[in-house]
């Protein structure tokens, strides 16, 4: 996993928060949707193609959780305007659609409209497209990450973070227990 911007802001961050998430009712991005709303105060934009399938799960979300944080957006990687329409009032893009041919120019306009990036994408050529964005992620005092699936993923993140809170922190143990059926092999 890569950070691309380590002197990134955390005073700059509000306290209600949304997010977009690029394939949120994927494999993937359904559970991580689901689990974001559950376990914390965000709002979830659910972004996709599919329009009836997105409204449909988004709906199911808010039912499921007696809530109103979540919706859906029509937002097509092949179609930047209307990557850019969804990227209205979003703190953060999470991309977990199967799309590394496109996370730079998705990151370009992330960075347009002052917004947040994370993915799960493992292709190494995500890591070098991106980091061509590095200066001017520093300079807009954005937080990027890439590569944040689950090997190495997000939880060597929260390794390195942690350690800021110890006087001595020699290793970390991880665990992963997972269920899930992935329907096309780069989902995972």
């Amino acid at each position: 996993i890569k950070i691309l911007n380590k002197d990134f802001d955390h005073n700059c961050m509000k306290t209600k928060k949304t997010f977009l998430i690029l394939g949120g009712y994927g494999t993937v991005g359904s559970g991580l949707s689901r689990l974001l709303l559950k376990e914390t105060d965000v709002n979830i934009v659910v972004g996709g193609t599919d329009t009836n399938s997105g409204r449909k799960f988004s709906n199911l979300l808010n039912k499921e959780l007696n809530s109103n944080r979540s919706k859906f957006v029509y937002a097509d990687a092949k179609n930047t305007a209307t990557i850019k329409k969804a990227l209205n009032g979003v703190d953060m893009i999470i991309i977990t659609a199967p799309i590394p041919n496109k996370a730079k120019e998705i990151a370009s306009l992330a960075l347009e409209q002052g917004v947040d990036y994370m993915d799960i994408l493992v292709q190494n050529s995500v890591v070098q497209d991106l980091k061509e964005l590095s200066s001017k992620i520093t300079k807009k005092k954005r937080l990027f990450i890439t590569q944040a699936g689950f090997h190495p993923g997000l939880p060597a993140v929260f390794i390195k973070a942690g350690a800021r809170y110890f006087d001595k922190y020699d290793s970390a143990n991880i665990s992963l227990a997972m269920n899930a059926r992935f329907a096309k092999p780069e989902s995972t």
